[in-house]
């Protein structure tokens, strides 16, 4: 949402860095776990997985996945 928030006020700049930000964090854990996670821990630059909520984190969350792949498709340079 604020990918495309940004972009329709005309911040673009500030929105690819997000979504690069975003597909850096999926990817970096990636290739250290073989997999996505529901929730990402962004407090540092390690890419480590989340916590907290109402359930144990899930692997290979929907919304994760759908996120992720649409990002790649709008910046894949």
């Amino acid at each position: 949402m604020a990918v495309i928030g940004f972009e329709n006020y005309g911040e673009k700049e500030l929105a690819q860095e997000i979504a690069t930000n975003w597909i850096h964090t999926v990817d970096q854990f990636y290739q250290k776990h073989h997999k996505l996670v529901e929730k990402y821990d962004i407090t540092n630059k390690e890419s480590l997985p989340g916590g907290g909520g109402e359930y144990p984190l899930q692997d290979g969350f929907a919304w994760t996945n759908g996120v992720t792949y649409q990002l790649l498709m709008r910046y894949s340079n």
